[in-house]
């Protein structure tokens, strides 16, 4: 009898009672419905396919290697796959102590949809443990790189490893390493938070004691214990994505990708996942986010990726991209508001063509540093225009952004 397929629905997975064999899997990235990003409504990478043992009562899924191990808390580290080095002509070659240091590497991806160029030659490389953030104004192709690095996608060009698995050819060993929270919560909302945490670890192939144990661990680490047993649907913004990303940690992952995850939460919420984020870099885990929030990439991320049009054109630090602008800047606020006008006669030459001015505080280029600030006190005083604030500053990230992908915008940013 052939084995009866894995099918999921919008409410999840809903599993067969005999193991799907490896050459029935999809493994073609090609889905991008249901679930994280096409993940079927599986937070955790792994093998999709699933059975029971009549005997033993045991979801079984083949895993590669040891079963995973608990650290103390929640998150853990997945144990350690030999890693491989992917050239292009797919020739494996054994991982070099340099490369097995790298998590997650991108060279020279490229995506077409039709007429549509979504990524065109994307590098970058992330070393294992740390966090990067994928930064760019909308349709930039973060999302699709996103999905390429997590084997929803194939790439038309380049190549893509994580942990030097590649992304197209060894697509189910890359999924037992990765966990993906995309903007949108994968979670069956009839059952409580704790039966979804047990249903995704019996899925990924933990046994039923495991996956309670596992469970409570996560509920306790995300501050769930008195929500553990309430139905998703009575859940808050702020549980559903603690829950939801909980539920990609069951199997321990080395690697996280996590898609805008504080898009549409309260302030509280946010600072809830941002200590999660801390927390799995702390374990070892690598952390890939994207993010609308400019503020979060530079409180939490060690390296930033910019990317516009398909392309990388900025990468480095929160610093090194502030220092790369080339310029600080001078707050300047006029005691009165009736004598803005005159402030900025004042200043004129010291602001960019097309200065144009909102709000009560004139913002000035300061390329020579102090020497700028002095100036702008100097002209004041002499003028005997009081002023209720003067300050220097680095530049925030978001005019380091909107210098990268829109200069026009920068220029009337500054104001």
């Amino acid at each position: 009898m052939s084995p009866d397929p894995v099918t999921t629905t919008s409410r999840g997975p809903t599993h067969s009672r005999r193991t799907v064999p490896e050459e029935a899997r999809d493994t073609s990235g090609a889905h991008e419905s249901g679930g994280h990003n096409g993940f079927s409504g599986y937070s955790s990478g792994g093998q999709y396919g699933s059975g029971y043992d009549d005997d033993q009562e045991t979801l079984r899924i083949p895993i590669t290697g040891p079963a995973p191990r608990r650290l103390s808390g929640a998150v853990a580290a997945a144990p350690a796959n030999p890693a491989r080095t992917v050239h292009a002509a797919a020739t494996h070659t054994p991982a070099t102590p340099a490369r097995s240091a790298i998590a997650i590497e991108a060279v020279n991806l490229h995506k077409r949809f039709k007429d549509t160029l979504a990524v065109d030659d994307v590098t970058f490389s992330v070393p294992a443990g740390s966090i990067v953030a994928l930064l760019g104004p909308n349709g930039a192709g973060k999302t699709t790189t996103v999905n390429m690095l997590c084997t929803l996608l194939k790439p038309d060009g380049g190549t893509a490893l994580i942990h030097g698995h590649d992304v197209a050819e060894e697509a189910p060993a890359v999924r037992r390493m990765i966990s993906l929270t995309g903007q949108f919560a994968a979670l069956d909302e009839g059952l409580t938070g704790r039966e979804n945490l047990i249903l995704f670890g019996r899925l990924l192939g933990l046994r039923k004691d495991e996956a309670k144990s596992r469970g409570a661990d996560l509920l306790e680490h995300f501050g769930l214990v008195e929500a553990a047993d309430k139905r998703v649907r009575e859940y808050s913004g702020g549980m559903r994505r603690r829950i939801d990303i909980a539920c990609g940690l069951v199997t321990s992952p080395k690697v996280v990708f996590l898609d805008e995850p504080t898009t549409g939460l309260d302030p509280r919420s946010r600072q809830d996942v941002w200590a999660l984020v801390e927390q799995l870099k702390d374990a070892g885990v690598t952390t890939l986010l994207t993010t609308q929030y400019l503020e979060e990439a530079d409180m939490l991320s060690d390296n930033i990726v910019v990317i516009d049009r398909g392309r990388v054109i900025a990468e480095g630090t929160s610093d090194e991209l502030k220092a790369a602008t080339g310029a600080s800047y001078c707050d300047v606020t006029p005691e009165h508001a009736a004598d803005l006008p005159r402030l900025l006669a004042i200043l004129a030459d010291l602001l960019p063509p097309g200065h144009r001015q909102t709000g009560l505080t004139v913002v000035v280029p300061a390329p020579d540093g102090a020497d700028t600030l002095v100036e702008v006190v100097r002209r004041t005083s002499e003028s005997g225009l009081r002023l209720s604030d003067i300050t220097m500053r680095r530049p925030s990230l978001d005019e380091v952004f909107l210098r990268l992908t829109d200069p026009d915008a920068a220029g009337d940013s500054d104001s």
